[in-house]
């Protein structure tokens, strides 16, 4: 019976040594395959904020150029130094067609990739610019433009803090 006692002690090492091992190797592999979906989720998370961050650089873009031509618009109606003019076109868009297109493609972008109170306050931004553009149009006076033109910045303030908010920028 003593001659069995090292065999014994052997196999039972042998067999905690291989628990051991298949253990570790299985917390191991789970914890790599953790760490792989974070990883994953991570890089996936940053490529949807940094294609945001794109389309509101240029929803930006675009809208600051639709309202310097809607300025320029108005400008040629009510000069600061004479007469009211006439523009070559009767609408905005007709008179900045190629600003007024790319800001209209800007917000479709912005609408289909931006969170809920990014698109909310972009929805209302875009409306006031475009009724600031009708204003330039359509106004009486250089006052009710401007009156029109005040109204339309809260609206720009808010959609650049929502954006700042769904971006995780301070």
């Amino acid at each position: 019976m003593d001659s069995w006692i090292p065999v014994i002690g052997t196999l039972g090492g042998v067999i905690v040594t291989a628990t051991s091992a298949l253990l570790v190797a299985a917390f191991t592999s789970r914890h790599q395959r953790v760490t792989a979906d974070r990883q994953h989720e991570h890089d996936k998370q940053k490529a949807l904020r940094e294609e945001r961050r794109m389309v509101f650089i240029d929803y930006l873009a675009a809208y600051q150029n639709l309202y310097l031509a809607i300025l320029t618009y108005a400008d040629i109606r009510f000069p600061a130094d004479g007469e009211p003019g006439t523009p070559s076109s009767r609408t905005v868009e007709a008179h900045s067609p190629n600003e007024a297109a790319a800001f209209s493609r800007a917000y479709h972008a912005l609408t289909i990739t931006a969170g809920p109170a990014t698109r909310d306050a972009a929805h209302h931004a875009t409306g006031t610019l475009w009724k600031l553009a009708e204003m330039a149009a359509a106004a009486t006076s250089r006052a009710e433009f401007e009156d029109c033109k005040r109204a339309a910045r809260p609206h720009r303030v808010q959609t650049r803090q929502a954006m700042r908010a769904e971006l995780g920028v301070p």
